[in-house]
């Protein structure tokens, strides 16, 4: 599902958190894992919202 999706990256991001910003900009699949991770919950996020509005219009007309 779409928010199991979007909680795993959160959670994966939160673990990256831990590690200083000069190891991640040097350690190539740190950077990738970091980018996509955040990547995957701003699109699922996006996804989600979309999703609300269109259940809204939906209900409304």
């Amino acid at each position: 599902m779409l928010i199991d999706h979007v909680a795993e990256a959160l959670k994966t991001l939160e673990e990256l958190r831990r590690k200083c910003l000069d190891e991640i900009a040097s350690d190539r699949i740190l950077l990738s894992a970091t980018l996509w991770n955040l990547y995957i919950a701003v699109q699922g996020c996006i996804d989600i919202s979309l999703k609300i509005i269109s259940q809204t219009r939906t209900q409304n007309t």
